[in-house]
């Protein structure tokens, strides 16, 4: 599936219930990797920025930009692509040897963002934000700070995650004493698939059959939320 793949592909609608899991995982894998696909194409399509990376002492590096900065997202663990500027190289140099005088390339994270200590000098206030590198071959950045193009990396994390967690949605044996489905996790499927009986279906309940399968239910939801806020598993 490619960009122009997504635009011209009818999806199946969401539902606000579904018949059972494999229902619920073959109309939200496609939208979740199109969404993926689509995400991709627009950090592309992002331009670069140009900084200077400093480094303390200690070997801790970080860019510094105006509180108004909003060239790119530098929310925490936001994940940039490094680029170091040939024109600062020499252009004359690059083009004798290009894969020998190829611009250096790291991925970094941002780990902090914290106030610049000079800012009472300054007519705006600045911020200074850390990163650290991830590339497995860039162990230090010794050597290399200076002017670098920066742009927002397309990070396939989260979508992994959620891709994983679709599949063993649907994969879960239908067991109350699997590690998976308590608590939570079976509580949201039981929400997800429509299995809560509605006000309706409770007020005609005849039997009590019907309110005693509420009053489990609602047993689990109350159980699913204590551990989600307060960690206690009243199982």
């Amino acid at each position: 599936m490619d960009f122009d793949d997504i635009i011209n592909r009818k999806f199946n609608k969401v539902k606000l219930t579904y018949e059972n899991k494999e229902e619920y995982f073959q109309i939200y894998k496609p939208l979740l990797i199109a969404d993926m696909i689509y995400t991709k194409k627009a950090y592309d399509s992002k331009l670069e920025y140009e900084i200077e990376l400093l480094v303390t002492k200690n070997e801790k590096y970080f860019f510094r930009i105006p509180e108004d900065f909003n060239e790119i997202n530098t929310t925490l663990g936001r994940v940039i692509c490094f680029t170091e500027n040939i024109e600062e190289i020499g252009e004359s140099l690059w083009k004798e040897d290009e894969e020998e005088n190829k611009p250096f390339q790291f991925v970094g994270v941002i780990s902090s963002i914290t106030p610049y200590e000079d800012n009472v000098n300054e007519e705006k206030c600045f911020y200074n934000v850390w990163i650290i590198p991830m590339n497995k071959h860039v162990t230090s950045l010794k050597g290399h700070t200076g002017k670098y193009k920066i742009k927002e990396e397309y990070c396939t994390i989260p979508y992994q995650r959620m891709l994983e967690a679709l599949d063993l949605f649907r994969n879960t044996e239908d067991d109350e004493n699997n590690v998976f489905d308590r608590p939570i996790a079976l509580y949201l499927e039981n929400r997800i698939l429509g299995h809560f009986p509605s006000k309706d279906e409770i007020n005609k309940d005849k039997d009590g059959n019907i309110h005693e399968k509420w009053e489990d239910f609602s047993r689990k939801e109350e159980n699913a939320m204590k551990l989600i806020l307060f960690k206690e598993n009243t199982l």
